[in-house]
Parts: structure tokens; sequence; C-alpha cells
């Protein structure tokens, strides 16, 4: 076992505030509207490591996190029990496959989009929800709520589903004419199922945030309906994506060139939107695990870009709209979590900075937090032009076909500088769930070709459903917000629990 182990979750904003794994899995949220993060980061030594490198992806899951959950909480057997229940739905034994379209000097590709809903998110929400589900006891019954700009919303109700708990249900939102065609029918597929509501707003992928965070302030509301948030912000989420990141790197440095030029570790790039999966990379980086720099790819809707770089965390006053729509992202959660961790866990400081871009939009981290930051983190900021060229290049030159956010972190990695097997790039989703900008990029010629000749079989049939509800625009943001979450509010009591008020 590493030499250390979390004890118990605590607050960014309040170390004081502290919390067992499992209320801050059913909380999402600190009570203090930070975020939470294990007392102390377990570290794997390089023997432990050496071990881990033969063990299946399941065995890896299990030694990954274990020392993430007190075994009070949750014991071997159910541990092993829940890990092997998240990833039976994978469609690939490795559950992750690792590419190189460029050839043995080019960089390497990590697809984690081979779950049951074609995206990476599978890997944190199918074990997120099954923790849930197994906190959630007799009679008691739990609301997950969550907001989506696209891969999250199907992941999570594919999970709900997948645990088949009666008093486990779940509400999720999405902005109307930014996710994919597949990616709403994903959705609304599952709606007949009595457990789930999906609803379309008005408005771009962070305006639901607000109502959402609202209602957990609200205590009493919280106990009658057990709602807890699963968007990223929830610690679950990143602690369950570490383990791709030991599959991967453990798979990438055995890779031949890396082995002959002695490569021992590697940079990774990740499309980045809210950040969770940036926070999953780096906490695997803080355990032991042998990676050298940290690069998030964003489009433009740059807000981590501009802050890694320059110290500007301030919020765009209007969302593009992009061909990589999954990571239009104003401000991302998971920033607090790098700003605490690059900061030595100065809550105080992170508490100012984060309450600063809630309240205004706008906030400056120092320079001399910027200067640790680029110690261990780059950006870059990809146009749609460059990710269409990107993505041509790759079909055109290695017949592969990569989805636009993974083009826009091949792009980054190569503004960057990174083009060797020394790089990996996370693929965060499969082409199959966003026609629309394959055919912006290729045509319809292309995307015949990869839905005739790539596009997994099991992708193509997805039926459609109508949304359970639309919540409009009704004057400014602010007084939309508020109908808003009065009547998600009205939604869960009537849908769920069969009461008005």
């Amino acid at each position: 076992m590493p030499t250390k182990t979390v004890i118990h979750y605590k607050s960014t904003r309040s170390s004081s505030l502290t919390s067992t794994f499992a209320n801050a899995l059913t909380s999402g949220y600190a009570q203090d509207g930070g975020l939470f993060v294990p007392n102390v980061i377990p570290q794997f030594s390089a023997a432990e490591l050496e071990e881990m490198k033969g063990m299946s992806f399941d065995e890896l899951a299990y030694a990954v996190l274990r020392p993430f959950v007190p075994s009070n909480e949750i014991g071997d057997d159910d541990f092993k029990s829940i890990i092997a229940s998240s990833f039976s739905l994978f469609h690939s034994e490795n559950r992750v496959e690792l590419s190189q379209p460029g050839g043995a000097e080019g960089i390497q590709i990590s697809e984690l989009f081979h779950g049951p809903t074609f995206c990476f998110k599978d890997f944190g929400l199918q074990l997120l929800t099954q923790f849930i589900s197994y906190f959630t006891k007799g009679e008691e019954k739990r609301t997950l709520i969550l907001s989506t700009t696209g891969d999250t919303g199907p992941a999570a109700l594919a999970g709900v589903k997948h645990c088949a708990n009666p008093n486990l249900n779940a509400m999720c939102f999405y902005p109307a004419g930014q996710i994919s065609d597949f990616q709403r029918r994903q959705m609304t597929c599952l709606l007949s199922s009595p457990n789930i509501v999906v609803v379309e707003f008005e408005g771009s992928g962070d305006d639901m945030d607000a109502p959402i965070k609202n209602l957990q302030s609200d205590k009493e509301f919280m106990q009658k309906t057990g709602l807890a948030g699963v968007n990223s912000y929830n610690i679950g989420r990143p602690l369950s994506q570490m383990v791709h990141y030991f599959w991967t790197i453990f798979r990438a440095l055995e890779n031949p060139t890396n082995v002959a030029n002695k490569v021992s570790k590697l940079n990774i790039v990740i499309p980045t939107g809210a950040m969770g999966n940036i926070t999953a990379c780096y906490l695997s980086k803080l355990s032991g695990l042998p990676i050298n720099s940290i690069a998030a790819a964003t489009n433009l809707n740059d807000v981590t870009y501009r802050t890694f770089n320059f110290g500007d965390l301030s919020r765009n006053p209007t969302m593009h709209m992009t061909l990589s729509d999954a990571i239009n992202i104003q401000i991302p959660y998971n920033m607090e979590r790098i700003l605490y961790y690059k900061s030595g866990g100065d809550e105080v400081r992170v508490k100012k900075w984060m309450e600063g871009v809630y309240d205004d939009g706008k906030i400056r981290v120092e320079d001399e937090f910027v200067d640790i930051i680029k110690e261990e983190f780059k950006s870059e900021r990809v146009t749609d032009e460059e990710l269409k060229d990107t993505m041509k290049k790759y079909k055109d030159n290695y017949e592969y076909y990569a989805d636009p956010h993974t083009c826009v972190a091949i792009k980054c990695a190569e503004k960057i500088g990174w083009v060797g097997a020394d790089t990996c790039v996370m693929s965060t989703a499969s082409p199959c769930k966003f026609e629309e900008s394959v055919v912006k990029c290729l045509g319809e010629e292309g995307w015949k070709d990869y839905y005739e000749n790539v596009c997994p079989s099991y992708s193509k049939s997805v039926p459609s459903g109508s949304t359970s509800d639309k919540f409009e625009k009704i004057g400014n943001l602010e007084e939309s917000q508020k109908v808003w979450e009065e009547r998600t509010r009205h939604i869960i009591l009537s849908r769920f629990f069969t009461v008005e008020e």
C-alpha cells in the first residue's frame, strides 16, 4: 500500500471543514462553496508502480483508488464488485486503446472513448454513480443533478440506468443548440425510465450552474431530496479518472521509441473544458505517476489558457460557439482545485480568487502563482480553422479519424512543439458523436467514409425522444436563473417524491 492513505476529505476554502468520502460524493460541493480534496495524496513507490504495470485495467483501478477510499466506508469485496460493474459495459477489454497515427516517431493518442456512451466521462461517471448508489441505503432516495455541454449527460444517465436502483434518480440539463444531435438522442432515449428527467434550457453551457449550486446550498431541500451534483466539481469524478492515466502512462512508456530513447516521463495534452480531466492527471502526477508537463488545450472559450499563461481568470462576456462544443466552458469548476494545489493549499487566497470570479467574473491571479503554474502546466488556444486543418491532415495523411476535441489537443501539442512519442494526447470522445462538426471539417463524403468504414456499429442504433421540459429565458440571465431554480425544485419534488412542495 502507498505510504499515505486518505482519512477524510476537506474543502479547498477551509481545511477545518472535513467530510467522509460518502458525504463528499453525495454532497458535490462543500458547505462553504468550495470543492472537496483528499486530506493527503497517497504516494505510490517505484516498486508499487512497477507491480501495477502488469495488472488488468480493473485490477489497476482497485490498486489506484483503494487508498483514496477509507475501508470502513467501502470494504474490499464491495469495492471490487463496484469496479467490475462499472467497467462491464465497455466495448474494449483494455478499456483504453493506444494509437500512433503518425508512425513510430509521432505522438501517441490514448483513446478514452470505448465506454458505453463513447467518451472519457464513462470512466468517471460509471464509477461515481455506482459509488452513490452504494451509499443510497434502505428507503433513502437520492437525486443526481447535472448540467451538460454534451458528454457528461449521456454518461451520467447511462450510469444511473446501469445501477438499476429504484431509489436513484437523475435530472439533467443541456443548453439548446449547443450539443450534437447524437448526444441529445443519447439522453432522450433514456426517458422511458421513471428515474430520469432531461431538460433543455436557453443559454450557454454554464448558465444552469448557479441554480444547481443554490439548490445544493439549501440544507432542507438537500435533506428532503438527497440532492447530489455529479458534474466534475464532485471529487468522485477526477478520482475515478485517475485510473486511465495510470493505464495510459504504463502502456505509452512501453512504446519502442520511448524505450530506445530511455524516456522515463511523458507529456500529456488534454482537451480542456471544466478541467476535471486535468485535475485527474495532476492528482496522478502528485501520487507518483511519471508525468512531465501537462498541457490544457482550449478553443476560443479560453479561460484556462488565459489563466495559465497570464493569470487572467476572467469570464468571457459571451460564449463562443465552436466545432469543439463539449469544451465550451466559461468558468471551469476544477480551476479551484488546481489553484489550491499550486498555491500550496492557500485556502484564503483560493476563496478570494473563486468568489471573485463567480461574483463579478473578473479576477487576476498574481504573477508569482502564474510562474508556479507554468512550471508544470502549459496551454494553447486552438481556432476552428486550425481544428479543421488538423482533422483533415490526420484523415488524409494517416487515415485516422480524430474527433473535434482530440483535434484541438493535437494542434495544441504541435503549437507547443511536442511532436514525438514522449507526448500523449488524450482522445476524449469518438467522432461518431459529432457528425455535424465532422461534416464541416471533412465534408459529406468524409463523414460517409467514416460512418461506413470506421464508425462502431453499436453506435448506429441510438433512438431519439423528446425532452421532459424546456426552460426559456425570462428577462436577463439572473431573472431566468431564479425561475429555473424554482421550476427545478418543483419538478424534482413532483416527479420523484410525488409532492408539490
